[in-house]
């Protein structure tokens, strides 16, 4: 799943439904926190410290639809390209939930002069 938004978007949800290998919703009851990372993937960008691991709590939206939200925050994509990204649900019990393989796509942002 690509998730596209644009570049230095902040204050809007990033949400997202975790699913079952049967394609049915995954219950998120007790998992807490939740923690979404990503990490700049392409293009190369050169000034690394604007690209280090970046990560955020997630808060459940339906715990039994399996349904879970980021909010943006200044800062989180300043560059244009493609990120690869990771829910990972944390239980009580130690147990940790990776679900990987998330794509997030950001548009460069137009600067329009008049």
């Amino acid at each position: 799943m690509a998730i596209i938004i644009d570049q230095k978007t902040k204050g809007i949800d990033i949400t997202y439904t975790i699913k079952e290998n049967s394609n049915t919703a995954y219950n998120l009851t007790g998992a807490s926190p939740i923690t979404f990372s990503w990490r700049h993937s392409e293009p190369p960008i050169y000034n690394s410290t604007d690209i280090d691991n970046k990560s955020g709590t997630m808060s459940i939206v339906s715990a039994t639809a399996g349904t879970c939200k980021y909010t943006l925050q200044d800062g989180d994509f300043n560059w244009h390209g493609r990120y690869t990204a990771e829910i990972l649900l944390y239980y009580t019990s130690t147990k940790e939930v990776p679900v990987t393989g998330l794509t997030i796509i950001v548009n460069p942002r137009i600067i329009q002069t008049t």
